[in-house]
């Protein structure tokens, strides 16, 4: 139904000075990679009706301002935890030109992955996940 992409932009190593973040919704029609078209789908098809925009965008920015809002407080993390799909689950993960499978064990206060790789724990705290659904 969407995709959402965030971006970093890093004056040191360890804090991005600034996040970008991007958000696409399929509102009525599938415009799904090749890659995707068997599991990629639309709120229209979904809800089995008209979505409005106008009212999607608002709630989506609302509730954005409002988790950044209060970030420092931790507030949001058991909801985002009980809403995850890939604790326990098998991924890939891709951070710079490395690519490896791993187990997703939990995500950490910091909001980071530790995942298990060949039996050894790792936190990942930036890169790319995907998950077979």
């Amino acid at each position: 139904v969407c995709g959402i992409l965030t971006e970093g932009c890093f004056s040191n190593k360890e804090i991005p000075d600034k996040i970008i973040i991007g958000i696409g919704v399929n509102i009525e029609k599938n415009f799904a990679t090749k890659e995707i078209k068997d599991i990629a789908t639309s709120l229209k098809r979904e809800c089995e009706a008209k979505v409005d925009i106008n009212l999607l965008a608002a709630s989506i920015i609302n509730h954005l301002e409002y988790n950044l809002l209060n970030i420092d407080n931790l507030s949001f993390i058991e909801n985002y935890r009980k809403k995850s799909i890939i604790t326990d689950k098998e991924i890939t993960v891709i951070q710079n030109d490395e690519k490896f499978s791993a187990t997703a064990l939990r995500i950490e206060d910091d909001c980071s992955l530790t995942v298990l790789i060949n039996g050894t724990e790792r936190n990942i705290n930036f890169g790319e996940i995907s998950i077979k659904v």
